[in-house]
């Protein structure tokens, strides 16, 4: 079964907080169990917000929603859910992996960063 989590950027704090995704009155929250087997709820900046895709790059991270991959030497992937679907875009829409090309090609691929960290890549992803 694939494992389902989210990740965001805290609204007060710096970093990511992973675990489940909680939306209470129009707030976000990734909620998590802390090092005391208690749920703890902290809120995100929802723009940053970005799902756990199932597949690891080629170093063992994992590849959420709004990451950005290198592939090989040069071309450079945005992770976006789209139509029911997790797709790697290149930026040309000429150009798309799906899953079933990326489970083959994972050895290639890596993740440098994302668009919400570093706007560079969301401008060049």
């Amino acid at each position: 079964m694939r494992e389902i989590k989210f990740r965001g950027k805290p609204k007060y704090g710096t970093g990511w907080v992973y675990g489940y995704l909680v939306v209470k009155f129009g707030v976000a929250y990734i909620a998590f169990e802390n090092e005391d087997h208690q749920f703890e709820e902290v809120e995100v900046q929802p723009e940053t917000v970005g799902q756990y895709t199932g597949l690891k790059d080629r170093n063992g991270r994992e590849i959420y929603e709004g990451d950005v991959c290198q592939y090989g030497d040069d071309t450079r992937l945005s992770v976006e859910w789209e139509d029911g679907s997790w797709w790697f875009d290149p930026g040309d829409s000429f150009a798309v992996f799906t899953w079933g090309d990326v489970d083959f090609k994972r050895e290639k691929l890596e993740i440098i960063g994302n668009i919400y960290e570093d706007r560079e890549l969301k401008d060049n992803g």
